[in-house]
């Protein structure tokens, strides 16, 4: 992987991790997802006519993405209920590039180098790490496993993603029409959950959401993109490195504490990443 790409996916997670902060200070995480997406898929619709469609071969693809997505914002949505984003995110995005580690050979034919499965497995393991910095008063059993179910499903769209615009005419377009699919995926379970107050409560977030929505396109867009020229498990496990940028940005603008634990984890992902530069 150059160095080039290396830095375009950090850049990704960077942004990943701010959309991720925005909806963390949400009052109504639902609402501001939902919103979210809407706002993916209007900014990516106008790329379609411009660039045409992915091609009916990768239909199946986009259809999984759905079905995927779908089942990743229930999980997330639940654990969330279940545990604090301190213990939920870092497990569950910890536990995502080792699923699609350990897949992709199977799958793929993408078998890794000792070198950067090393380099994977340092990342996820610092990632994972920072979920027990609070101690065992944090600990929640049930939030454990529904993040777990989370990682999976994180797992699987990044299976789905980066096989689909593989086989696709053209990636970019690929990507675009995934956020537009996926724009809509929210808006029923909003407007049963927020019945009579759906409209107002999106109004509301429509700024953050907007903003979040850009953000995401943009950083998904090019882990999906990167997947087209690297081997699938190290755009994944790079792309989860937004977990540390996030735990940066908290104790940078949210006034949270980052501690030793977080600095050690830290260190691990930047050792993981020079793993992965040295495995290309």
């Amino acid at each position: 992987m150059s160095l080039g790409l290396t830095l375009l996916i950090l850049l990704a997670a960077m942004m990943h991790a701010a959309w991720n902060a925005l909806v963390k200070s949400s009052r109504d995480p639902l609402v501001e997802l939902a919103t979210l997406n809407l706002a993916g898929g209007i900014v990516s619709l106008p790329l379609l006519p411009a660039l045409g469609l992915p091609g009916l071969a990768v239909a199946p693809y986009l259809a999984g993405n759905v079905l995927c997505h779908t089942a990743y914002y229930t999980l997330l949505l639940n654990s969330y209920s279940a545990g604090g984003l301190s213990l939920v995110y870092p497990i569950a995005r910890g536990v995502a590039p080792l699923l699609v580690a350990a897949l992709s050979i199977p799958l793929l034919g993408e078998p890794l180098g000792g070198r950067a499965l090393l380099g994977v497995v340092l990342i996820a393991a610092s990632i994972a790490s920072l979920a027990f910095a609070g101690g065992r008063r944090d600990f929640r059993p049930r939030a454990v496993l529904l993040s777990l179910a989370t990682g999976a499903s994180i797992a699987a769209y990044t299976l789905v993603d980066g096989a689909g615009a593989r086989r696709a005419t053209n990636a970019i377009s690929y990507i675009a029409c995934l956020f537009v699919l996926d724009g809509f995926v929210l808006l029923p379970a909003v407007r049963l959950r927020r019945r009579g107050i759906a409209l107002e409560r999106m109004r509301a977030h429509w700024r953050t959401g907007a903003l979040s929505g850009v953000l995401a396109v943009t950083a998904y867009g090019i882990a999906v993109w990167a997947m087209t020229r690297a081997p699938i498990a190290l755009v994944a496990a790079l792309r989860e490195t937004s977990v540390v940028v996030a735990a940066i940005l908290g104790a940078l603008f949210l006034g949270e504490p980052f501690g030793k634990h977080r600095i050690l984890a830290s260190i691990g992902v930047a050792l993981g990443i020079v793993l992965l530069r040295l495995s290309s």
